[in-house]
């Protein structure tokens, strides 16, 4: 045979001539003779298959190479004087993978108005009506999406747990210690840092006796059910607590937000520590307890005392502050009260407020008469539509967590009480994304109602 074979590498392959053999396939009964004609290559049958089926009369036949015959004959071809070496050359670092692109280009769309760091993506060539039913249902249900490490807290150990495969009869056994890369090991001091701290928390120092004049710094930490306080001073740069308050919140304190809950925290300090508020500076980690209602009577009962207000620079006493929280709640927290029809909480809305288009207020007054009063102000220039939906959204907020399921809204809004009550169309966009956020927020509730009251009864 003087014509040369071409290989898988395209290099030409001069074979030594052709023969005919006969060749019997598979064993008795499945089994069938042929002659065959063999070009000699000083090959073998492929090392990563060996094995070859083929059908007979009798069923599907099969013959088996040896793979350790394969492979010395392998390793002999490679050794051959006209052969050359083999090249395998790693593509890994060089290759990158290639991720798919959409069909179609995608828009972003926002779960929460205003919020952009919370947005999903969705094809741009759906219908009209399907984007909108797909908008809203994304929008029903954001409380499920996980925006940050911290929406995740966990798999219930029912669905699945991970458990390592480790014989309990054995003994554990101490790696040598081994040097890392720069990088990983300011990773590996930090978590060094980390058991600094829970041993800071497992000991905590004794009780400190403050100087006179010395400046004091107050940790606050609140719960649902329980709010706790530190008062500490620093001495080289080390902080030393002087006194720790605990309180169990009862009836109406549970359904105060966290922003009242936190002034709370501030003025039980202040009257339990009145002379270390009267003698000395303290400093808190907090902004300013500003707003209406409550907290500007509490805002001035603390006026009285030389308060700074600071960004925290240090996270060692708002731990313990944290950890001592905790262990403050009861066995068994006091339930909270949820509110059923026919006794509703009452929003009152006022989007045309004092506060023009920069803000609005409302009013919520609870069955026992309970008042919360709030001014809104807006980082952005609203109509009086918007500050309508957006005093109408931040009272439902509130009313959510207070865990209340019976609401009635006054609006002197007519526009928007209509759009609710689905008499008006709402036309606009922006108008349609308000209303789909209070028909979403309102299905919550067990009982809704809305009206619309005239401005001067509002008032």
């Amino acid at each position: 045979m003087d014509t040369p074979l071409y290989g898988f590498s395209n290099h030409p392959v001069a074979a030594e001539g052709i023969i005919a053999l006969p060749v019997a396939i598979g064993t008795p009964p499945a089994q069938a003779n042929f002659m065959l004609d063999f070009v000699v290559l000083q090959a073998v049958v492929s090392t990563y298959h060996l094995k070859m089926k083929f059908p007979t009369e009798h069923g599907i036949g099969e013959v088996k190479g040896d793979q350790t015959t394969a492979r010395q004959c392998y390793v002999t071809s490679c050794r051959s004087k006209n052969k050359e070496a083999l090249i395998i050359e790693d593509l890994r670092e060089d290759t990158k993978m290639q991720r798919g692109e959409p069909v179609e280009d995608l828009v972003s769309i926002e779960v929460y108005p205003r919020e952009e760091s919370k947005m999903v993506r969705i094809g741009s060539n759906l219908k009209e009506d399907t984007k909108l039913e797909l908008v809203n249902l994304l929008r029903t249900y954001a409380d499920i999406f996980a925006w940050t490490a911290a929406d995740m807290p966990g798999i219930d150990p029912e669905i699945i747990t991970h458990r390592l495969n480790v014989d309990p009869s054995k003994k554990p056994v101490k790696q040598k210690k081994r040097t890392f890369a720069p990088e990983r090991q300011e990773k590996i001091d930090e978590e060094k840092s980390f058991e600094e701290l829970k041993t800071h928390l497992s000991s905590p120092p004794l009780l400190s006796k403050p100087l006179p004049g010395e400046n004091l710094f107050l940790y606050l930490s609140v719960t649902e059910a329980a709010v706790n306080t530190i008062l500490i001073r620093e001495e080289d740069g080390v902080q030393k607590p002087i006194y720790y308050i605990s309180k169990v919140l009862q009836d109406v304190e549970m359904r105060y937000p966290k922003i009242d809950k936190i002034a709370l925290a501030l003025i039980i300090s202040a009257r339990r520590l009145r002379p270390y508020f009267q003698s000395h500076t303290i400093i808190k980690g907090l902004s300013k307890p500003e707003a209406s209602g409550r907290l500007v009577n509490w805002s001035v009962e603390l006026g009285e005392f030389n308060i700074e207000y600071k960004p925290r620079t240090t996270i060692k006493a708002q731990a313990l502050a944290d950890f001592i929280v905790e262990c403050t709640l009861p066995e068994e927290p006091p339930q909270l009260v949820i509110y059923a029809a026919p006794y509703p909480w009452n929003l009152y809305v006022d989007g045309s407020s004092a506060l023009g288009s920069s803000g609005a207020g409302l009013i919520l007054i609870s069955p026992e008469g309970f008042t919360i009063e709030y001014a809104l102000r807006f980082g952005f220039q609203a109509s009086n539509n918007e500050a309508e939906y957006e005093a109408l959204l931040a009272g439902i907020r509130l009313i959510h967590a207070l865990k209340v399921d019976s609401l009635s809204v006054h609006s002197d809004s007519q526009l928007v009480v209509n759009h609710v009550l689905v008499d008006y169309e709402a036309r606009d966009e922006r108008m349609a994304q308000y209303l789909n956020l209070v028909k979403t927020s309102a299905m919550k509730f067990q009982n809704f109602i809305i009206r619309q009251i005239p401005c001067d009864q509002n008032t």
